[in-house]
């Protein structure tokens, strides 16, 4: 299959939209299962931090992917500890910060620059030359043990995607979004980020508060969840093909750059506003920190769940490419789809 040579970024920059397309419809033709729906193949522009890609997206079975094109030498990975790092934005004065009960807190000393570094380095994968294949990935990540539904409009009402199993949980779903309440509970009451029925949904507030992602909640271990997936030829990513879709291979520690702390100057906004914007492929990764994502090894996890803490590398790094926890998955336990994500992806090689 030539076609997938023309997948190779530095070669896919110079094809022109008419080529790009030709070689678009090889790969859905190839590579997407049969039985699932193909639509809205589009070309898209985005750039983040100066890395531009001119690519497509598309949904199959209404769920929206990007086209990553492969990188048969990709340099990943991270030893240059805080070089290149604003060292004003790494300490910061805890003369009268309380301590966040953090087993690395005991490790580091996080006054001091060279310690800094060396937490750096140790959380965070080492660096590396890699061959990543071209890939549809999924844009969004969705709740372990979930399938996506559809979206609920709460502003119109109106639900958009699998009416069929709507339908079925509409009752439950809008006594949870609209629930009757005194004048007194109307007071305090505000709708909830997430809410779970076992075995029936999972749903959860986007980002812009204005919508709820319903998803169809399965009792999934690990297994079950990858062997659902292969039925349909998508996998999980590998820990390359994960950071890779993050940040491109950048030598930056973020996918936005090197900044930490985000004060209230116009730059600073910009930056934290692309934190939860789409990447430099179009891809949106979670950024609360408040959950870890599955890759193709359950011994490997990426991002990570324990919240706010007061020193800023601490707080930031589980936002960079290369972070890695250390966290592992029991294979066996049944997905909680408030504490890990996972992303679908078409893996294109010959």
């Amino acid at each position: 299959m030539d076609f997938i040579s023309m997948l190779e970024w530095s070669v896919w920059k110079k094809l022109t939209d008419q080529e790009k397309t030709m070689v678009m419809n090889q790969v859905t033709m190839y590579f997407v299962s049969p039985l699932l729906k193909i639509s809205d193949v589009r070309l898209e522009e985005h750039e983040l931090f100066g890395i531009k890609s001119r690519t497509f997206s598309l949904k199959i079975n209404d769920e929206e992917f990007l086209l990553v094109p492969g990188n048969s030498e990709a340099i990943l990975g991270w030893d240059l500890g805080v070089k290149g790092l604003p060292p004003f934005e790494i300490i910061s004065d805890q003369k009268n910060l309380r301590k966040l009960k953090l087993a690395v807190e005991t490790e580091y000393d996080f006054s001091d620059l060279e310690s800094i570094g060396q937490y750096i380095n140790d959380y965070t994968t080492p660096l590396r030359r890699v061959s990543v294949p071209p890939m549809l990935v999924q844009k969004y990540s969705l709740p372990a043990g979930t399938s996506y539904m559809g979206t609920l409009n709460m502003i119109t009402g109106e639900f958009t995607g699998d009416i069929g199993s709507y339908n079925l949980f509409e009752t439950q779903i809008k006594n949870i979004i609209y629930p009757e309440l005194s004048a007194e509970e109307s007071l305090s009451w505000s709708f909830p980020r997430s809410a779970l029925k076992e075995e029936k949904f999972f749903m959860e507030l986007t980002a812009g508060g204005e919508s709820y992602r319903i998803y169809r909640h399965h009792n999934w271990n690990y297994f079950e969840q990858e062997k659902v997936l292969n039925k349909y030829a998508f996998e999980l990513l590998t820990e390359d093909q994960w950071e890779f879709a993050v940040g491109a291979g950048t030598r930056r520690l973020f996918r936005w750059g090197n900044e930490l702390v985000f004060d209230e100057s116009i730059s600073r906004r910009m930056i934290q506003n692309q934190i939860s914007l789409a990447n430099m492929f179009g891809l949106v990764f979670d950024a609360t920190k408040s959950r870890l994502e599955l890759t193709r090894s359950p011994q490997v996890l990426k991002m990570d769940d324990y919240g706010e803490a007061f020193y800023p590398i601490v707080n930031m790094l589980p936002l960079a490419s290369y972070y890695h926890s250390g966290k592992a998955l029991n294979p066996q336990e049944k997905l909680d789809p408030s504490k890990y994500l996972y992303r679908k992806a078409v893996i294109i090689e010959a």
